[in-house]
């Protein structure tokens, strides 16, 4: 590892180096951005496969000796090896944290059996508690999650983060550009993308789909991600339905969203608990990727909607599709606020700086 010696050393523990960890400390923390610290990711999940725990504590133990490490930030971390990191952090005072952008210890049976098995495991559930009950900071994505974290299980230093999703440099000249969507064919797509754990919140506007589906031929619509289609959709499928597959990682995802060109991004959210305390990624997404967003009113996109930045997902979601359909003016008005906002109010250099006064301990 070629690093000065005297920089600034951050360790990220993660599961897996998932979009998460690249929205929330990959793009904020790039070297060729800020200069303050370098950050080294640790990705628990290699153990097994590439890696050892052993080999895991080792390199740690080695970096600890020949680095400054001014914090260890355990990200969305649920594997048993990060108590034993975070022990050896307390043994050289080292000062921690976790972030999540979520409230893991509440998962919702409605995300699916995998998902929240996963979560439930007996042995995870002591992960994160004690974790979140024994670093020094936690971080939240979002202001209610912030509270929720508060609230329930009384971390010492409960700290929230400003924006979660910004936009790169890259990103805001394009958003500059004002370009709007060509398509070669005579078509309105309504795109929706996510995981599969998405599933209930997909139903949402399931029925609204069909009823366009049905009433025109002109209308497709589109999948992408590991979210499953819902059968009722299945008749239409490779003729106005249309899947699209997870990308391996989030670059490659933004790129394929970018080249999606659908007409309409939508943003279900069902109305409960656990959603109330997610960020406004989607939003941010479609917009960077020129798509117009339809969202589900709730703290998530509240203040989008009515910022006349989002259409609300609402009982007449088909009649609103229609509606943009023949006067596209309202969607070109979605996206042009929607693109002052996120340059204005997102970009990375402000996430940046918050990412490190948290890390560093100055905020």
């Amino acid at each position: 590892m070629l690093v000065d010696k005297n920089k600034k050393i951050v360790i990220l523990v993660c599961d897996n180096f998932d979009a998460t960890v690249d929205i929330s400390f990959s793009r904020p923390l790039d070297p060729q951005l800020q200069d303050e610290v370098y950050p080294i990711y640790i990705p628990t999940n290699q153990m097994g496969r590439y890696i050892s725990s052993s080999s895991i504590l080792s390199k740690i133990r080695n970096i600890l000796s020949e680095y400054n490490i001014v914090n260890i930030c355990f990200c969305r971390c649920t594997n048993e090896i990060s108590l034993e990191i975070l022990e050896i952090a307390k043994e050289h005072s080292i000062p921690t944290s976790v972030f999540w952008d979520d409230n893991l210890l509440k998962i919702p049976k409605t995300l699916g059996d995998e998902v929240y098995d996963f979560y439930s495991n007996p042995q995870r559930v002591n992960v994160m508690l004690r974790l979140i009950q024994e670093t020094n900071t936690f971080i939240s994505s979002t202001l209610p999650l912030h509270h929720e974290i508060s609230n329930s299980y009384g971390c010492c230093d409960n700290k929230v983060l400003d924006i979660y999703r910004s936009i790169t440099c890259e990103e805001e000249t394009s958003l500059r550009l004002n370009k709007v969507n060509s398509k070669s064919i005579n078509t309105f797509t309504i795109g929706y993308m996510g995981s599969k754990s998405h599933a209930d919140d997909l139903k949402l506007i399931e029925k609204d789909i069909l009823v366009l589906l049905h009433e025109n031929e002109d209308i497709h619509f589109e999948i992408f991600g590991t979210i499953e289609l819902p059968s009722s959709l299945l008749p239409f499928l490779n003729s106005q339905v249309f899947v699209h597959k997870k990308c391996d990682n989030y670059g490659l995802f933004m790129n394929k969203l970018s080249n999606l060109k659908w007409d309409v991004g939508l943003a279900p959210l069902r109305a409960y608990e656990f959603n109330s305390f997610k960020a406004n990624t989607k939003w941010v997404e479609y917009t960077i990727a020129n798509i117009p967003t339809f969202a589900s009113m709730g703290p998530t996109y509240k203040s989008i909607i009515e910022g006349g930045m989002a259409e609300e997902i609402s009982l007449d979601l088909a009649d609103k599709i229609k509606s943009a359909m023949i006067d596209k003016s309202s969607l070109r008005e979605l996206l042009t606020k929607s693109k002052k906002m996120l340059i204005d109010e997102y970009h990375i250099s402000k996430h940046s700086r918050k990412v490190l006064d948290l890390l560093l301990g100055w905020k």
